[in-house]
Parts: structure tokens; C-alpha cells; sequence
């Protein structure tokens, strides 16, 4: 359930469960009002703005009028995708053909702008465009996404969009499938302005989907098997290699 919470804008100390993340007007603003996207190669970074912000590389703020630019620094192609955005936000929905190189988008509405590949749909960019006239970081009160369809900002699916973003684009926040402690998730802690009013980010999604998940006892497979077992792992990365992608080879029998 949301909960009204102090209303302040992120210009201080930000805490992240026991990480301690301070944040100044120069890295949590966009510069200039100018948000550069470098598409990549790197997991959890496909969409790069270069600095993080509560650790993460894929969200940039910025107030309206910002100019998105988008460079392709990556060994494929890919398209700039528009995927949540504020209902009725000018220059949108939003959507290139795959290719290299740049482009670029001016953004005036505020609210939330999310972006993807849509060959690659787990690349995600973010731009929260901030009104400063306004308590908590605007997020729109309703969000239009790319399937046509628009929800309050409040919403369960919102907030599950919101959950989804910070999981791929952080690998500090990635399940672990080789160990069956807790999956912790943290998130910036941040106040938020959504149709209902302003609210506590991680205090809305730790009640809702909390963010220390119970993980299933590791076992072997049931049915005993022999050979081995080949698996891509298509976002570990390795020492001596600049591109990510491995195959990992299990033993059938032991499941090691």
C-alpha cells in the first residue's frame, strides 16, 4: 500500500539499505539538461549514460526541454524504443529502425521515459524529467506503454515495470542461481510524485514485492543423467575479453 512520505527532492544524502550513496546536483542532474545514451555491449549498462546514479548507469534526471541522444557503440544493431512514457507527452511514443550510430529526442513533458531495443528486449533506459517547481521526482500520473495501453502511476503493473527496470539494469540486484540465500533487491531511495500524491520509492516496492525473496533448497535434477550439460550464459563476463558471453559446461551427474 502507498504511504505518504516527507516530501524532498534528492539533493543530499541518499541512503541505500546499508550503502551510502552521496548524490549532488552534479550527478543526479543531467548536464548541461543534455542525457547521452551509449547503446553497448556491457550487461546490466546496454543503455550507458556513463555515471551512476544509487548505482545504477541506465537513469538519467533532467528538467523538460532535456535533449535525449542516443550513440550505438555497440557490435549490433539496435532500435530506440520508447516503452513507457507520460500519457500524452509530446514526441511520443518514440521508435527508430534498428541501425548503428545516433539519434536524438527532445523531451518536454514531465514524467517518466522508459527505453528499449526491440530486438533486445532486455535493454533499458531511463529519463525521469523533473519539474523543480514540484515536490518529488516526477513520474507522471498516468503512463501510456508500448503496447497502447495506459495505467495510473500507482498502479501494480506501474510499479512491476518500475521493480523490472531496476533488477536488469543493476547486476548487484541479479538472482544468484548458484546459491539459495536470500535474493536482496535494493532500490534508490528516492521520493516520487504518481497520481496518488508523493511517495517513498523502495518503501512502496518492499511492501509490495518485498526485497529479501526465500529461494528454493539447491538440489540435483531428479532423474539422474550422464554427459554434460551446456549452457549460454550470454551476459557473464570473463578476464582477457571486452564482450560478454560464455558457455558453461555441467556435469549431468553432479549438476557441477
Amino acid at each position: 500500500m502507498f504511504q505518504k512520505s516527507v516530501v524532498r527532492k534528492i539533493t543530499g544524502v541518499i541512503a541505500c539499505c546499508s550503502t551510502v550513496l552521496v548524490l549532488s546536483a552534479s550527478n543526479v542532474w543531467a548536464d548541461g539538461n543534455q542525457v547521452n545514451f551509449s547503446l553497448t555491449d556491457i550487461p546490466g549498462r546496454w543503455f550507458d549514460t556513463g555515471s551512476a546514479i544509487a548505482g545504477n548507469r541506465s537513469i538519467a534526471v533532467a528538467t523538460p526541454g532535456v535533449q535525449v541522444n542516443f550513440s550505438g557503440n555497440s557490435n549490433t544493431v539496435h532500435t530506440r524504443t520508447s516503452l513507457i512514457y507520460p500519457t500524452g507527452a509530446a514526441g511520443m511514443p518514440f521508435n527508430t529502425d534498428p541501425k548503428k550510430g545516433g539519434d536524438s529526442l527532445t523531451l518536454t513533458t514531465p514524467g517518466l521515459y522508459v527505453f528499449t531495443c526491440s530486438i533486445h528486449p532486455y535493454m533499458f533506459g531511463a529519463v525521469i524529467v523533473d519539474d523543480p517547481a514540484t515536490t518529488g521526482l516526477d513520474l507522471g500520473s498516468s503512463l501510456s506503454l508500448i503496447n497502447g495501453i495506459t495505467v495510473p502511476s500507482s498502479s501494480d503493473l506501474a510499479t512491476r515495470l518500475l521493480r523490472t527496470f531496476f533488477i536488469a539494469t543493476n547486476p548487484a540486484n541479479w538472482q544468484n542461481y548458484a546459491s539459495n540465500a536470500k535474493w536482496h533487491i535494493t532500490y534508490p531511495n528516492v521520493d516520487v510524485r504518481v497520481d496518488i500524491g508523493v511517495v517513498n520509492l523502495p518503501a512502496v516496492l518492499n511492501a509490495r514485492y518485498d526485497n529479501d525473496i526465500n529461494l528454493s533448497a539447491l538440489q540435483n535434477p531428479a532423474i539422474p543423467a550422464v554427459g554434460e550439460i551446456w549452457a549460454a550464459t550470454q551476459f557473464e563476463m570473463t578476464s582477457g575479453k571486452s564482450k560478454p558471453g560464455t558457455v558453461s559446461a555441467l556435469m549431468a551427474l553432479t549438476g557441477k
